[in-house]
């Protein structure tokens, strides 16, 4: 984003920061007292999660720096065309609903190793205690500079930005685990909801002349969702169906709610909330491109916040910003920390009782977060280091955690073999073949898929208990 860019900030804008921040501190404090040391509260919030708080959760995890900040530049370049992505984000998500929720809830775990120790054995943890917290440090350091450009724009200093924004994650994460999570995530789409759906997108229509003058002053192209070809298609579907099956977040969210119909209720809501923020994002841009054609599409979200929107309000819309980039930040510090100590930690052999488990995750949320805001501060742009860590992740572990849920057949030698062989294909044409139409995870991933099947179909099949341990019979 380009923050040259300043947004102007009044008394009355503070007003709404300072009551937001509170909101989310408070929900920390209560969520502390609520889990009263349970660890089984601090990672999955007990399996007592409603339906509004786990579909918050979601929405807001999901929808970070990336879908709100940058969203709007994508609709003033290609207008609905960027907003394939939360489409796709939305449909891999229902799918998750039709195939995986049942058989996850069942399992009653806390991570996803849990889940590769039980089908794989040890090794298959540990590998995903290695290199999971390396794309939680990533994408950690990604939100934070999301964070210090958004408050870049309010003047303040893009390193400092960032720290802030780390503090105000960690601090409500680490005292109080998932649930502060989830409230705090509650909070940011309830402000969320209004500041950008019910606030900016009227007023940016409404002063680019209504839906009928964007309609004939942009170009037709704007109005096709399909703008990307047939490969880069079925890559970004097939990324993401990869992410959720690397998706510690998503998991933990459905052992949170208190009811299979609860977690299925939930993802579907969210889903369609992706969409209508996707929207809104892209819309947003499009306003913009009609009212500030020769700009860069970096400037629109700032201009049309800073030009359109009177005082206060624009504090109101500052925050649902601000809120989306918190709710991913606290999210990764959260499942992150869960993965170092449960995969990690206990899969090297550390043994931790109830009272030191929780005391090493909340460890783990200090030193991800530190180290998040070291990768961000060294690498402003971390772009290329958070495709570099989703990459070996989603190309290496994604098919051996979802295979292992859905194909008997699969086993302990087919797994190691799809996560070294897919992280390799993915690194090597992530290196080799930039210029390529097939997307790294399309090539990575599907390496890793016919090892996967290959490996395990030419070695001895797992046994009976190691089947049971999954696939468990109503």
């Amino acid at each position: 984003m380009d923050a040259s860019y300043k947004i102007t900030f009044t008394f009355f804008d503070s007003i709404f920061v300072v009551l937001f921040l509170g909101l989310l501190f408070y929900a920390g404090w209560w969520a502390n007292k609520k889990q009263h040391g349970d660890e089984d509260q601090f990672f999955v919030a007990g399996g007592e999660m409603g339906f509004w708080t786990n579909m918050a959760t979601h929405m807001a995890t999901q929808i970070g720096a990336g879908d709100t900040i940058a969203a709007a530049g994508l609709g003033f370049t290609m207008g609905f065309g960027g907003w394939s992505y939360t489409i796709a984000l939305a449909i891999a998500f229902i799918l998750f609903i039709f195939f995986l929720v049942k058989p996850v809830r069942k399992l009653k775990m806390y991570t996803i190793g849990d889940i590769l120790l039980a089908r794989y054995g040890r090794i298959m943890k540990i590998i995903a205690g290695i290199i999971l917290p390396t794309m939680f440090i990533t994408s950690i350091a990604g939100q934070l500079v999301g964070s210090g450009l958004l408050l870049n724009m309010f003047g303040i200093n893009l390193k400092t930005g960032m720290i802030i924004g780390a503090v105000i994650a960690l601090a409500y994460t680490i005292t109080g685990g998932l649930w502060a999570v989830a409230l705090t995530d509650l909070i940011q789409w309830v402000v969320m909801l209004i500041g950008i759906v019910g606030i900016l997108v009227p007023v940016c229509i409404k002063d680019a002349g209504g839906f009928s003058n964007i309609v004939n002053t942009l170009p037709p192209e704007y109005f096709k969702i399909t703008t990307y070809g047939g490969w880069e298609l079925a890559g970004l579907m097939f990324s993401i169906v990869l992410a959720y099956g690397i998706g510690t977040d998503v998991y933990q969210r459905i052992w949170a709610a208190k009811s299979d119909k609860v977690a299925k209720q939930a993802i579907l809501g969210s889903s369609i909330l992706f969409v209508v923020f996707g929207f809104c994002g892209i819309f947003v841009g499009m306003a913009a491109k009609v009212i500030y054609p020769n700009i860069t599409p970096e400037s629109a979200l700032p201009l049309m916040i800073s030009e359109h929107l009177p005082s206060g309000i624009r504090g109101l819309v500052l925050i649902s910003l601000a809120g989306a980039v918190l709710s991913t930040i606290d999210s990764m510090i959260h499942s992150g920390a869960t993965v170092i100590t449960i995969d990690f930690l206990e899969g090297i052999g550390v043994k931790l009782g109830e009272g030191n488990r929780l005391k090493a995750a909340r460890i783990s949320t200090i030193v991800l977060t530190v180290s998040g805001v070291i990768f961000a501060m060294a690498l402003q742009n971390v772009y290329s280091l958070l495709l570099w860590g989703y990459t070996i992740a989603a190309c290496g572990i994604a098919i051996p955690v979802l295979g292992g849920m859905l194909w008997k057949r699969a086993t302990k030698e087919g797994a190691i073999a799809s996560c070294i062989l897919g992280s390799i294909a993915g690194i090597l044409w992530q290196l080799l073949a930039q210029e390529s139409v097939l997307p790294v995870e399309l090539f990575g991933g599907g390496v890793a898929l016919i090892t996967f099947i290959a490996v395990s179909l030419l070695t001895k099949a797992p046994s009976q208990e190691q089947i049971d341990s999954i696939f468990i019979k109503d």
